[in-house]
Formats: C-alpha cells, structure tokens, sequence
C-alpha cells in the first residue's frame, strides 16, 4: 500500500500542484493546499481505490 501511495504522489504532485497555483495565482497558497491534499489522501488511503487510479493512469 505504502508503495502504490508513493507512486501516486510521483505521478500526481505536480499537477495537482499545478492546477492549484493555476487557480491560486499564489505559490505559497498553492504549496499549502498541495500538501493538504496529499494530507487527506494519506489520511483516507483505506478509501482510496489506488489500483482503480494507477490503471486510469497507464491508459
């Protein structure tokens, strides 16, 4: 599990990062927000359907 987390947040990172600062306009807010984020899915990672999202991905 930790390993599939860990793949996401390499896959992920920046364009959750990049959307945030795109709608922000602000680095430092985008920063925060990105680290919530990430924050959240950790926290809640036994509802996240990790599979379901690194098969989306490869597609």
């Amino acid at each position: 599990m930790k390993l599939e987390l860990e793949e996401i947040y390499k896959t992920y990172f920046q364009d959750v990062y990049y959307f945030v600062l795109a709608m922000s306009k602000d680095p430092h807010i985008a920063e925060e927000i990105t680290q919530e984020t990430w924050a959240r899915v950790t926290y809640h990672r036994a509802r996240v359907k990790i599979q379901d999202i690194l098969e989306r991905r490869s597609t």
